[in-house]
């Protein structure tokens, strides 16, 4: 007498089902794209306005910088001078998270004065698709946050201008 299997065969759509369910109850696969990134960044305060100097870079060292450390990504737009207004030349995409450390380091907070310059960059910080934290870059490496009203220098740093120059001349 002949005794069948009871082993049902493992088709590729039964496997594919499988792996689906583990990768999605273990947090690897998150349906509907980034969602984990995204209610996290969501939760992250926007920057706060600051009327002085010494408040900005307070909330520099206390919420902002501890915010972009936590970013994923980081758009940058270089701007040019065509002898009136400045104009953006060009935009580049980091992901790659050596690169983004080397800009976070560059962020260096330290009581500078202004210097009303003119903005070369413009790095937006994202968290998934959530934008985090705006920050604008002077020539020589004076930066600072968008805020609601004044938006103070919170430190000046050749190499934080420097990494960013580097990054376009790369893309080129």
């Amino acid at each position: 007498m002949k005794t069948r299997s009871r082993v049902w065969p493992i088709t590729p759509i039964v496997l594919v089902c499988a792996v689906g369910a583990v990768l999605l109850a273990s947090g690897t696969l998150v349906a509907g794209g980034d969602e984990r990134a995204t209610s996290e960044a969501e939760a992250i305060q926007p920057a706060k306005a600051a009327k002085t100097q010494e408040e900005a870079i307070t909330l520099a060292k206390e919420d902002d910088l501890p915010a972009i450390a936590r970013a994923n990504k980081v758009v940058i737009e270089q701007f040019f001078d065509d002898g009136q207004h400045f104009d953006k030349a060009k935009e580049i995409t980091v992901e790659d998270q050596d690169t983004l450390k080397k800009i976070r380091e560059a962020l260096a907070v330290e009581d500078v004065e202004a210097s009303f310059g003119e903005m070369k960059y413009r790095l937006h910080f994202y968290l998934g698709d959530v934008l985090i934290r705006d920050i604008y870059v002077f020539l020589y490496g004076e930066w600072g946050i968008f805020r609601e009203g004044r938006d103070w220098a919170l430190g000046c740093n050749e190499d934080l201008a420097d990494v960013l120059d580097e990054l376009f001349e790369e893309a080129d």
